[in-house]
């Protein structure tokens, strides 16, 4: 069992190294702030979040006045 566990942290497995997960920030911003997060599993539930927040009655009315963006940002945690 030892031998197993030796030869796992020589290949790299097993390591004790943390591992990373990747995870996507859909992002509103009004402004140049972001007003409107959320942090998702894959790319294409972080877009759908931005599509309908952007298309939402309140992120509409705010763009008649004010400035509004949006995006997705890659998070490693």
């Amino acid at each position: 069992m030892v031998l197993i566990q030796i030869i796992m942290v020589l290949m790299g497995g097993n390591s004790g190294q943390p591992t990373h997960t990747t995870k996507y920030l859909g992002w509103v911003s009004v402004d140049g702030v972001r007003k409107y997060t959320k942090m998702c599993d894959t790319v294409a539930e972080a877009q759908s979040y931005v599509d309908s927040t952007v298309n939402s009655a309140e992120v509409i009315n705010l763009g008649l006045d004010h400035s509004i963006g949006y995006g997705l940002d890659t998070v490693e945690v």
